[in-house]
């Protein structure tokens, strides 16, 4: 699949608007640690690691990281490598019996797991299904049920050191042509304009800037393997 046409919804980071929305913006601490995703279906994998390269160099650099256990292993990918990558991170959900590679080839990973593949390495993940109303809304699972709701839950979590936030969206809200859910980290908000900087790890798609009422709205459809809607999760490193 190449997507290679911009998005009505999105304005491109490389644009003369997009730059100033970015000087005008706060929480840009990943935006030194963004790549694209390599294989089609690891756009989780590849948002994971984004994260996670800019959790441990903070915290690895101020000497206070908390390791565990669970994280010893990861804390020592980081030092050997440098950078971790996406396969770095399908191979530790392996080992730690999160997910498999041929499921993962074959159907991308939900939003659950992707909670699940946070936690199993040592940090906290924690995910939200995103439903249009209360009415809807189950009790089995945790959600979220408004735009106002979503942007005070994100904005208070990447006001704080070590947090970020993993939207699971689907792109056919952005490109209409494309029948695909999709993972991507939030790179900013621009608090005059209410807009997300959506680093959108897609090889052929521009990182932009979108309305957080479009964004609430992309994480609505159901994704085929959980029958949930998608939503986002909150990475934290304590």
């Amino acid at each position: 699949m190449a997507v290679t046409k911009s998005s009505p919804f999105l304005v491109s980071l490389e644009t003369a608007e997009g730059q100033k929305l970015l000087e005008e913006s706060r929480f840009g601490h990943l935006l030194p640690y963004f790549c694209k995703q390599v294989n089609s279906k690891y756009c989780g994998l590849c948002s994971a690691a984004i994260c996670l390269n800019e959790i441990l160099d903070k915290r690895l650099s101020l000497n206070n990281f908390r390791v565990t256990e669970k994280i010893d292993e990861l804390v020592q990918l980081k030092e050997t490598k440098t950078t971790i990558r996406e396969d770095d991170i399908l191979q530790l959900g392996e080992a730690r019996s999160v997910l498999r590679k041929e499921d993962v080839d074959k159907e991308g990973i939900t939003l659950e797991t992707f909670a699940k593949l946070i936690n199993s390495v040592g940090l906290y993940g924690r995910f939200h299904h995103v439903f249009q109303s209360h009415e809807s809304t189950p009790r089995t699972c945790p959600v979220i049920s408004s735009v106002d709701e979503f942007r005070s839950t994100v904005l208070e979590n990447l006001e704080k050191a070590g947090s970020h936030v993993v939207v699971n969206y689907h792109f056919a809200a952005f490109y209409q042509w494309v029948n695909l859910g999709h993972f991507s980290p939030l790179g900013g908000y621009h608090f005059g304009e209410d807009m997300f900087l959506l680093l959108d790890v897609w090889p052929n798609n521009p990182i932009g800037w979108v309305k957080t009422e479009k964004l609430f709205d992309a994480m609505t459809p159901e994704d085929s393997s959980s029958h949930l809607p998608r939503g986002f999760c909150i990475i934290n490193a304590d």
